[in-house]
């Protein structure tokens, strides 16, 4: 599969304008996801680290904004378990964290803390390698979604062409 990187703009994510093809496999649907998209100029990796994109959407001076991503049953699905893991293994070395605080016993305070550390690596991997980020570009008035599949690249450059010339 080969992978780009996409911009649509907020104008037609606002008018309900998007590709109908799966943003990472290219397959028709009629499905979509929301996102949250955030102005971010690091890495994109960093996105993928539960609750980044929640605490740099109310960060003071940055933007964002939903934005609706065609996704397959499928893809999510996939990505869903992937979560869903992830989110249990960090709950288990919470637990383990306070029970070993509770009883006073160091050794298991540990082991849950880097049970935690692994599963927000997980995730942030999933995020990563099985997901997409989206990047808010507000004085452009766009979202960059990356990575994505072909097909969902070439409809969403097809939609931003279309957009500019209804300019």
């Amino acid at each position: 599969m080969t992978v780009t990187t996409s911009v649509l703009r907020i104008a037609d994510q606002r008018a309900g304008r998007f590709p109908d093809v799966c943003v990472l496999s290219g397959a028709a649907t009629a499905n979509a996801v929301r996102v949250r998209a955030v102005e971010w100029s690091g890495r994109t990796w960093i996105l993928g680290i539960p609750g980044v994109v929640s605490v740099l959407r109310w960060w003071p001076g940055r933007s964002s904004e939903t934005v609706a991503l065609p996704i397959t049953a499928t893809v999510w699905r996939m990505w869903s378990r992937r979560n869903t893991f992830a989110t249990a293994l960090v709950m288990f070395g919470l637990g383990l964290v306070v029970i070993g605080a509770v009883r006073g016993l160091g050794a298991v305070v540990v082991i849950g803390a880097v049970v935690v550390v692994v599963a927000f690596a997980y995730r942030t991997r999933a995020a990563a390698n099985y997901w997409v980020t989206c990047r808010l570009d507000s004085s452009r008035g766009c979202v960059i979604v990356q990575p994505t599949h072909r097909s969902f690249d070439t409809q969403a450059r097809a939609l931003f062409i279309r957009s500019l010339n209804e300019l």
